[in-house]
Formats: C-alpha cells, structure tokens, sequence
C-alpha cells in the first residue's frame, strides 16, 4: 500500500463529504471555499514520527532473499528493484 495515495484517497473522500452539506450560491464565497479546500486548510499536514523504541530488524534485501518480500515492493521502499539470491 502507498501510504502517499492512501492520505489523497481519504482527503478526497472527505473532502466530498463535508461538500455534501452545502451548496454555495454566492460566487465569491464558493470561490473562497474553493481555494481553503485548495489550499488543505481543512485537514492536518502529514506527520512522519520515528519512535524511540524501535528496534532494527532485517534489511529489506534479507527479507526479499527470505521470501518475505517481492522483488518490486523493494523498488517501492529503496528506488531499486533487488533481486532474489
């Protein structure tokens, strides 16, 4: 799963629902909204923690040699496809 399109699916679909309450007539103020919506004032930026007690595991070739992994979701996490020993 990429965490990146997941955050835009679920951002859309509310998006879609709090628009669902309403219909704005006047031109300028649907303008506004639209440029709030825009601009993501109604939802936080993503956040991107590392927790203290994270304790390392195996490296994502290892897990691919495992069989744990496919070869593709390294390309995903790494930028390169690595290839099964």
């Amino acid at each position: 799963m990429n965490v990146f399109e997941f955050r835009k699916r679920v951002i859309e679909d509310y998006e879609r629902f709090s628009r669902s309450f309403s219909k704005i007539k006047a031109e300028d103020i649907a303008r506004f909204v639209d440029a709030e919506y825009r601009a993501e004032k109604f939802w936080p930026a993503p956040l991107v923690q590392l927790n203290p007690n994270f304790v390392a595991g195996s490296s994502i070739e290892d897990l691919v040699n495992a069989g744990l992994l496919h070869e593709e979701e390294s390309r995903e996490m790494l930028g390169e496809t690595v290839k099964v020993r």
